[in-house]
């Protein structure tokens, strides 16, 4: 069976997953693999008109470059930068899970895969009683935990870690993402790769040099 894609997930929001996943497709298009994206809850988004635009969403789809709509790839965004959990109690627009489902089932019938960003960090509520483990669990995919390579960053990748596994998920890999951390020369970088590895029995990346 081919492999289905992944969920791009994290230990808080704005440590760089959307950076990660657009590096992550355009890698995938050059190695002749056609991956599809996913971006099922977008908040913050800015009104143009009558309508709302989907930043992050709008990068994965021309990272990609498919053909897939917007609406399919972004099914519920927010003008406001709140928890998706909040926005959806306030707009009375109900998150549905099952309607995520159909949208990543319809974009995976025309890719290889489909890279599949969350909202917010792992536990993150993204609907009224759901969280992001639970819809990439929903989605039946392996996680790729992105972590900001920042003093505490062992902690909270191992936590991370710890609560996807506790759901049941399997993690890919985690990301420790140094694009707005520290300096090139910090020399703990390598340190604390080689202990969130040590005590997570997980494979790291360093990506951001």
């Amino acid at each position: 069976m081919k492999r289905r894609g992944w969920f791009i997930t994290a230990t808080d929001t704005g440590v760089g997953k959307t950076y990660f996943s657009c590096a992550l497709v355009r890698a995938l298009r050059q190695g002749g693999i056609k991956a599809g994206v996913l971006k099922p809850v977008e908040t913050g988004c800015s009104s143009i008109g009558a309508g709302l635009v989907p930043a992050d969403a709008l990068k994965l789809k021309a990272a990609s470059r498919t053909s897939a709509e917007l609406d399919l790839i972004n099914p519920y965004r927010f003008s406001q930068p709140i928890s998706p959990s909040i926005a959806e109690k306030i707009s009375k627009r109900r998150i549905d899970f099952r309607k995520i489902g159909a949208c990543f089932e319809k974009i995976s019938a025309s890719h290889d895969v489909v890279v599949v960003e969350g909202a917010g960090g792992i536990l993150s509520p993204i609907s009224k009683d759901r969280t992001n483990a639970q819809l990439a669990r929903y989605l039946k995919l392996p996680v790729v935990i992105v972590v900001p390579d920042r003093l505490g960053a062992i902690n909270q990748a191992l936590m991370a870690v710890n609560a996807a596994r506790v759901h049941g998920l399997e993690v890919s890999c985690v990301i420790l993402n140094s694009r707005k951390g520290r300096a090139k020369a910090d020399s703990r970088v390598g340190l604390d790769r080689a202990e969130i590895e040590k005590f997570g029995r997980v494979r790291v990346v360093a990506i951001g040099k």
